[in-house]
């Protein structure tokens, strides 16, 4: 079962899913949007990915789910678009995670592309885990 955004702010006010830090506006009808966090190839808050290249990078906000809730994690269409992909392997944020979220981003385009620290990198959508059918 998909959380909606209202259960995902309720989630957060109650203390059962933590996001720091953390914005009322990250989130969205199904989903929070997390930022990309700081990165050692950073210069000047941007972070350049040559064409047809690879960088591990982690989302600016600290993810705590509880055990009842699992995450996935989705690129946006906006960086999709220019050619960059943020999940190579498992989109999985399992239950009972507590920390920043590794990012896999590849730049599929002919063209350096450059990313802020600090900019919308990604979507999480949040489920609840049942045994029903």
């Amino acid at each position: 079962m998909v959380l909606s955004g209202e259960a995902i702010r309720r989630g957060i006010r109650e203390g059962v899913i933590g996001i720091t830090p953390f914005s009322e506006e990250q989130v969205e009808a199904v989903h929070v949007n997390l930022h990309l966090g700081e990165h050692e190839a950073a210069k000047d808050g941007l972070v350049r990915i040559a064409a047809k290249g690879f960088i591990i990078a982690r989302t600016e906000e600290r993810i705590t789910l509880p055990s009842g809730i699992c995450g996935l994690i989705e690129g946006r269409s906006k960086l999709a678009r220019q050619g960059i992909s943020v999940e190579q392997s498992s989109k999985l944020i399992e239950p009972g995670s507590d920390s920043t979220m590794v990012l896999e981003i590849f730049n599929a385009s002919d063209g350096e592309v450059s990313l802020s620290v600090g900019q919308k990198i990604a979507k999480m959508i949040l489920l609840k885990i049942t045994d029903e059918i």
